[in-house]
Protein backbone atom coordinates (compact mmCIF):
# COMPACT_ATOMS: atom_id res chain seq x y z
CA UNK A 1 0.00 0.00 0.00
CA UNK A 2 1.32 3.37 -0.99
CA UNK A 3 1.16 6.10 1.59
CA UNK A 4 1.60 8.96 -0.84
CA UNK A 5 -0.20 9.22 -4.13
CA UNK A 6 1.43 11.04 -6.96
CA UNK A 7 -0.36 14.32 -7.57
CA UNK A 8 -1.99 14.93 -10.95
CA UNK A 9 -2.08 18.68 -10.34
CA UNK A 10 1.34 19.41 -11.78
CA UNK A 11 1.33 22.73 -13.60
CA UNK A 12 -2.05 23.85 -12.33
CA UNK A 13 -0.51 26.63 -10.26
CA UNK A 14 1.32 27.94 -13.32
CA UNK A 15 -1.91 27.94 -15.28
CA UNK A 16 -3.75 29.77 -12.51
CA UNK A 17 -0.94 32.34 -12.28
CA UNK A 18 -1.00 33.02 -16.02
CA UNK A 19 -4.79 33.35 -16.00
CA UNK A 20 -4.95 35.72 -13.06
CA UNK A 21 -1.92 37.69 -14.28
CA UNK A 22 -3.75 38.45 -17.54
CA UNK A 23 -6.78 39.66 -15.59
CA UNK A 24 -4.62 41.87 -13.35
CA UNK A 25 -2.82 43.28 -16.39
CA UNK A 26 -6.17 44.14 -17.98
CA UNK A 27 -7.35 45.84 -14.77
CA UNK A 28 -4.14 47.91 -14.58
CA UNK A 29 -4.62 49.01 -18.20
CA UNK A 30 -8.24 49.91 -17.44
CA UNK A 31 -7.18 51.96 -14.41
CA UNK A 32 -4.54 53.74 -16.49
CA UNK A 33 -7.18 54.59 -19.12
CA UNK A 34 -9.40 56.02 -16.37
CA UNK A 35 -6.47 58.18 -15.21
CA UNK A 36 -5.99 59.45 -18.78
CA UNK A 37 -9.69 60.34 -18.89
CA UNK A 38 -9.50 62.23 -15.59
CA UNK A 39 -6.38 64.08 -16.76
CA UNK A 40 -8.17 65.11 -19.98
CA UNK A 41 -11.17 66.41 -18.02
CA UNK A 42 -8.86 68.36 -15.71
CA UNK A 43 -6.99 69.89 -18.65
CA UNK A 44 -10.25 70.85 -20.38
CA UNK A 45 -11.51 72.47 -17.16
CA UNK A 46 -8.33 74.53 -16.73
CA UNK A 47 -8.36 75.54 -20.39
CA UNK A 48 -12.00 76.66 -20.22
CA UNK A 49 -11.33 78.77 -17.13
CA UNK A 50 -8.25 80.40 -18.69
CA UNK A 51 -10.12 81.03 -21.95
CA UNK A 52 -13.02 82.73 -20.17
CA UNK A 53 -10.68 84.92 -18.12
CA UNK A 54 -8.67 85.95 -21.17
CA UNK A 55 -11.82 86.62 -23.19
CA UNK A 56 -13.14 88.92 -20.46
CA UNK A 57 -9.94 90.96 -20.53
CA UNK A 58 -9.50 91.07 -24.32
CA UNK A 59 -11.99 89.93 -26.95
CA UNK A 60 -10.61 87.12 -29.10
CA UNK A 61 -7.87 86.07 -26.66
CA UNK A 62 -9.76 83.04 -25.34
CA UNK A 63 -8.75 80.54 -28.03
CA UNK A 64 -5.04 81.21 -27.61
CA UNK A 65 -5.30 81.08 -23.80
CA UNK A 66 -7.12 77.75 -23.95
CA UNK A 67 -4.55 76.29 -26.34
CA UNK A 68 -1.68 77.39 -24.10
CA UNK A 69 -3.35 75.94 -20.99
CA UNK A 70 -3.54 72.42 -22.45
CA UNK A 71 -0.47 70.20 -22.07
CA UNK A 72 1.53 69.63 -25.29
CA UNK A 73 0.60 65.94 -25.43
CA UNK A 74 -3.12 66.71 -25.50
CA UNK A 75 -2.76 69.55 -28.03
CA UNK A 76 -2.20 66.92 -30.71
CA UNK A 77 -5.72 65.58 -30.17
CA UNK A 78 -7.20 68.95 -31.12
CA UNK A 79 -8.35 71.80 -28.90
CA UNK A 80 -11.70 73.31 -29.93
CA UNK A 81 -12.68 76.52 -28.14
CA UNK A 82 -15.80 78.64 -28.51
CA UNK A 83 -16.58 81.77 -26.49
CA UNK A 84 -19.82 83.71 -26.43
CA UNK A 85 -21.61 86.21 -24.27
CA UNK A 86 -22.41 89.84 -23.68
CA UNK A 87 -19.57 92.33 -23.33
CA UNK A 88 -21.57 94.94 -21.39
CA UNK A 89 -20.53 95.57 -17.74
CA UNK A 90 -23.36 93.37 -16.40
CA UNK A 91 -22.77 90.61 -18.93
CA UNK A 92 -20.79 87.43 -18.77
CA UNK A 93 -18.59 85.41 -21.09
CA UNK A 94 -18.96 81.65 -21.45
CA UNK A 95 -16.18 79.61 -23.03
CA UNK A 96 -16.41 75.93 -23.88
CA UNK A 97 -13.33 73.82 -24.57
CA UNK A 98 -13.40 70.38 -26.15
CA UNK A 99 -10.36 68.17 -26.54
CA UNK A 100 -9.62 64.59 -27.44
CA UNK A 101 -8.89 61.95 -24.84
CA UNK A 102 -5.87 59.74 -25.54
CA UNK A 103 -6.42 56.00 -25.72
CA UNK A 104 -3.95 53.89 -23.74
CA UNK A 105 -1.44 51.87 -25.75
CA UNK A 106 -2.28 53.45 -29.12
CA UNK A 107 0.12 56.02 -30.57
CA UNK A 108 -2.09 56.46 -33.60
CA UNK A 109 -5.43 54.95 -32.71
CA UNK A 110 -6.77 52.81 -35.54
CA UNK A 111 -9.89 53.75 -37.47
CA UNK A 112 -12.10 51.35 -35.53
CA UNK A 113 -11.29 53.05 -32.22
CA UNK A 114 -13.63 56.02 -31.75
CA UNK A 115 -12.07 59.30 -30.73
CA UNK A 116 -13.37 60.17 -27.31
CA UNK A 117 -13.73 63.89 -26.57
CA UNK A 118 -14.12 65.73 -23.29
CA UNK A 119 -15.89 69.07 -23.07
CA UNK A 120 -15.93 71.60 -20.22
CA UNK A 121 -17.25 75.14 -19.98
CA UNK A 122 -16.65 78.11 -17.72
CA UNK A 123 -18.50 81.40 -17.25
CA UNK A 124 -16.83 84.61 -16.07
CA UNK A 125 -18.66 87.87 -15.29
CA UNK A 126 -17.51 90.98 -17.17
CA UNK A 127 -17.03 92.82 -13.87
CA UNK A 128 -13.67 91.06 -13.45
CA UNK A 129 -12.21 93.18 -16.24
CA UNK A 130 -12.83 96.42 -14.34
Amino acid sequence: MKLFKKSRDKGSITLEFVGTFAIYLFLVALAFQAMLAMFSVSQANIAARNAARAEVIQAGAGKHAAYQAVSPGLRKTGVNTSCSGSRNPEGEIKCEVSLGMPIFNFKDAPDWAPQLRVSRSNTQPMTEAN
